[in-house]
């Protein structure tokens, strides 16, 4: 709307602008907060997965060298299974 249509306009009709305008403020604000709270809560669930994912890596390590303990040094070629048992 352009500011001569605004000059146009009754003071109710500017009323009613304001109030249609104030409505939908107030609506856009309950759906930011919502997503503030969804986004927070997506959040959690990826800090609290990033946590397991890091507990396996460890559990991942100490098994590889349960499995292979020769290869402890990082790089270092790793013995089969079988070649260790003939050993």
């Amino acid at each position: 709307m352009t500011e001569k249509e605004l000059h146009r306009l009754r003071r109710q009709d500017l009323l009613q602008l304001l109030l249609t305008q104030s409505k939908e403020v107030a609506q856009l604000s309950e759906e930011v907060e919502g997503k503030i709270a969804e986004n927070q809560a997506l959040r959690e669930t990826i800090e609290k997965l990033n946590t397991k994912l890091d507990e396996k890596d460890e559990q991942i390590k100490v098994l590889i060298n349960y499995l292979n303990p020769q290869s402890e040094i990082p790089g270092e070629e790793q013995i089969p299974l079988s070649e260790q048992t003939a050993l």
